[in-house]
């Protein structure tokens, strides 16, 4: 009550005097003006009121409050940011992050830690709230939505860990690192930068769109702690893309999600995204160096909102070869994951299956792996920046692969199920690829040999 009281006392004085003169607030204006002991902030309008701990900031918040570090803080035990509140692990002195981003039409500029919270020893943070680890995106061909200038990090130390509750957000836009384990319950939401570093301009990207999905590189990696979605949570990806008219020299821009992983339910029906939980028994792991499926699932739709001259256009991997870049997958023992829309494994992806495990291609769908030696770097418009490693598909005893796949390598020394894999059909199939000059580009169709399996 006291804190209601002081509140809406400071607004009426603000009528009249400075909001300084009330006892538990100050009108600093950045993290540099506050006391010494000062560790934490809560922000109501231009003022401040100032705690030494975040205990004793969130026990005194209340429901909308956002409460902003100020200094480096670590975790040695158990705290949780309470529902209906924001903490904030700010990106620069200004103290005015949101959840969409600062961001900017232009290069990115060098990037470096701000602020960080470390959660250490055996610490559990849970995030009954929202945690914003903040950061901006910048937009400019070759590259949108990249991280650019200062941003809030949070470290998770291997003894510790990190649960996002039932409500619970995590927005990580700047950095969340270390070996500690996250886990988003159902119904918590994580989300993290969709970094494209092939973006190919607002002029080429409008030509090509309808027969093409546009870039091939794109990084999901502000997290790279393992994290375990269970069923009911959501992976969502912030976007961020922006273009100058051509003659006005205006500037247009877009911003929005791109489900990653999802679930689905009575409630939640018909849902797109990469990966797509489809019962209970459904998770996933996700590491900087794997994606585990587990349980049941599914394929589905990938689309970003482009900003345009005259009107928007939607870009979107229906009915084209979605690109699947840096990423290791692994369908688990007992696990299925069917895709009924085709998907091309660039230099530095792998798909294995385990014993115990299926996929399913639906829909005559084929499935197309790249070695390095076919995979020109001109196919991306500023050079591959993945790891240049062949592509492989690997079944292992046990495992189950019903589809078409290719390989771009003759003898498919790429793709491994137990025994040699002799092409059944020959470059039957192709996989369009562009090669960018400035405003111009060519098409390459690129010839796949092909197989069925299971081998009969």
């Amino acid at each position: 009550m006291k804190k209601i009281i002081n509140r809406v006392l400071c607004l009426l004085l603000t009528v009249v005097f400075a909001c300084s003169f009330v006892i538990t607030a100050s009108a600093a204006g950045n993290a540099n003006d506050f006391g010494e002991s000062t560790v934490a902030v809560i922000r109501f309008g231009s003022s401040f009121d100032e705690y030494d701990s975040l205990e004793a900031a969130f026990e005194d918040s209340l429901p909308g409050d956002y409460i902003y570090l100020v200094k480096n803080v670590t975790i040695t035990e158990d705290l949780t940011v309470p529902s209906n509140r924001t903490l904030v692990i700010p990106s620069s002195d200004d103290l005015n992050d949101t959840t969409a981003g600062h961001n900017v039409y232009g290069s990115p500029t060098d990037k470096s830690v701000y602020k960080t919270l470390a959660v250490t020893g055996t610490a559990k943070l849970t995030i009954n709230g929202t945690l914003l680890v903040a950061g901006n995106q910048a937009s400019l061909s070759p590259v949108t939505g990249v991280l650019t200038g200062g941003y809030g990090e949070m470290t998770v130390a291997s003894t510790a860990s990190v649960e996002v509750t039932n409500g619970g957000s995590l927005y990580a836009r700047g950095q969340v690192s270390g070996e500690g384990h996250i886990t988003a319950d159902s119904g918590a939401k994580i989300y993290q930068l969709l970094q494209v570093v092939d973006y190919r301009g607002g002029t080429v990207t409008s030509r090509i769109y309808k027969n093409v999905f546009p870039f091939n590189c794109y990084n999901l990696t502000n997290i790279t702690c393992p994290v375990t979605y269970e069923y009911g949570s959501e992976f969502l990806a912030q976007y961020y893309i922006a273009a100058k008219a051509p003659i006005f020299g205006n500037i247009v821009d877009r911003d929005g999600v791109v489900p990653v992983i999802t679930y689905e339910n009575a409630e939640h029906m018909n849902p797109n995204a990469l990966f797509i939980m489809e019962d209970s028994t459904s998770s996933v792991d996700y590491s900087s160096s794997e994606v585990v499926l587990k349980g049941k699932i599914r394929n589905g739709v990938f689309s970003v909102v482009i900003p345009g001259v005259l009107d928007d256009y939607e870009i979107t991997t229906d009915g084209k070869v979605t690109p699947i870049y840096n990423l290791n997958i692994r369908v688990s023992n007992g696990s299925t994951l069917t895709i009924n829309q085709m998907f091309k494994f660039l230099p530095g992806s792998s798909l294995t299956v385990d014993n115990g495990g299926t996929v399913n291609l639906v829909n005559d769908v084929p499935m197309f792996f790249y070695t390095v030696d076919q995979y020109k770097t001109t196919f991306s418009c500023q050079g591959y920046k993945g790891r240049m490693v062949t592509a492989e598909l690997t079944v292992n005893e046990g495992g189950s692969f019903n589809g078409k796949v290719g390989s771009s390598a003759e003898d498919m020394s790429n793709i491994h199920v137990g025994e040699p894999v002799a092409s059944a059909e020959t470059l039957s199939d192709v996989v369009l690829e562009i090669i960018q000059n400035g405003t111009s580009y060519t098409e390459e169709y690129v010839p796949f040999y092909m197989v069925e399996l299971p081998l009969a």
